[in-house]
């Protein structure tokens, strides 16, 4: 078993009036993190959420903004609860 070690915590994404969660990361050929996550409508967690997704090229210290993208959206009537 190997030991982790120099873990830091680093923000992915946040929004000020919606609950943000579920987040699964990979790495991807070209050396850049993806993380796709649930935000949800309201400001706690709720079963009618859209699946986002947004990019690090520096090993997850930042997360770009500018690549959020809506993989799933919610409509007025549905949203999704994993991403």
């Amino acid at each position: 078993m190997s030991i982790i070690k120099n873990v830091t915590h680093h923000v992915i994404y946040k929004h000020p009036s919606h609950c943000v969660n579920q987040t699964v990361i990979k790495r991807l050929q070209n050396g850049e993190l993806m993380a796709v996550f649930k935000e949800d409508r309201y400001p706690y967690h709720y079963d009618t959420g859209q699946t986002l997704l947004i990019r690090s090229r520096d090993c997850g210290n930042t997360w770009d903004e500018k690549t959020v993208k809506i993989v799933l959206p919610w409509t007025s009537t549905m949203g999704n609860w994993d991403c």
